[in-house]
This record gives C-alpha cells, structure tokens and sequence, in this order.
C-alpha cells in the first residue's frame, strides 16, 4: 500500500513539474536549447527533492562501517535462580529458551542497570547519531559490557512527513536490530 502511495505522490510531482515546464519555463528558453534544459529541470525536479536521501545514504554506510564493537568486561557471578541452577549449568540452550525465561522473570532487570548517552556525529547531508549503551551490574556497579548503534531521521523529506524530531525514526530500530545482530550473532529477545 506504501509503494502504492509514493508512485502516486512521484507521478503527481512529475504532473507538477511537467505543467510548470511547459506554462512557465518552455516559453522563455531558446528552441535549440529546450531539450537539453528540459533534461536538466526534469533531473533536478525528480532529485533535489531527495538529494540529500541519496548523499546522506553514502555518509551513513560509511559511518555504519566504523561503529565502535561492542565490548564485554569479564563474567559476572549470578548465581542460581531462572537462568542457572545451583550447579551453575545454564537452564536455556538456545536465544528463543533464554528469551522465554527473561519474559517470564523479572530477574534479568534486576541484575542489570542501564544507561543510554545519544549524540549526533553527523549534520550533513543527514543528520546521524550514535548511542552509547551501557550495561552495569546493579549490584557492584561495574560497568559489563558497551555496545553502540547509530542511526538516522533521513533527509528532510523522510524526518518533516511525520513527526520532526530527528530521533523518531524507524530505520533506528532497523539499524539497532542489525547492529546487535552483529555484536551478539542473533535478534535479541
């Protein structure tokens, strides 16, 4: 339905632009010049609209390229309880067994405190941040492990058609999904 929507919102900026070329452009350029004009002013009616989309694209693979792994600081002691017994043997051998048991406890949250420090390493063409997140174990204090993720709004058109705060984003959750995928060689639960 979404793809239905932008190939009507495409053709109806071509009808646009197609209407103002002829009624204002067409009449004022030279007859020996109009195709290679017309050319021009259709190209920079289709893109400029999304050239920032398509910059920005470049930019965030590159930076997505350099995130910063994602870094563990030894073992914790648990002890027994939902995720290992009293012989200190795991009670779960796959991600989908571990997820079932931290849904069904609150224990995981317990264990653990988090923090989240977000800032924009880039403006141009798109703006783009990374998030810092920390994993600290509530009970020491000790920081266990940092894992990062960037993300972006896209280009002016993407961030202004919903909401515009640059953080309100879809493809954040994307990026966060495969990044952990990454770092952690599966979805997390």
């Amino acid at each position: 339905m979404s793809g239905v929507l932008v190939l009507v919102v495409v053709g109806l900026w071509t009808v646009i632009g197609r209407w103002a070329w002829k009624n204002f452009l067409r009449p004022r350029v030279a007859a020996e010049r109009r195709r290679w004009v017309g050319l021009a002013v259709a190209v920079a009616w289709l893109v400029l609209p999304v050239a920032d989309e398509i910059l920005g694209a470049y930019q965030f693979r590159r930076l997505c390229a350099e995130i910063p792994p994602t870094r563990y600081y030894g073992p914790i002691a648990v002890g027994p309880g939902a995720f290992f017994d009293e012989e200190g043997k795991r009670r779960w051998s796959t991600s989908d067994e571990f997820a079932r048991i931290r849904l069904a406890t609150d224990e995981w949250e317990q264990l653990w405190a988090w923090r989240t420090e977000e800032v924009r390493i880039a403006r141009w063409p798109i703006i783009v941040f990374e998030a810092r997140r920390l994993r600290i174990e509530r009970a020491t204090g000790r920081l266990v492990s940092e894992s990062y993720f960037r993300g972006s709004g896209g280009g002016w058109l993407s961030r202004h058609r919903r909401r515009p705060d640059w953080r309100d984003i879809n493809a954040t959750q994307t990026v966060r999904i495969q990044t952990m995928k990454t770092a952690f060689g599966s979805t997390p639960p």
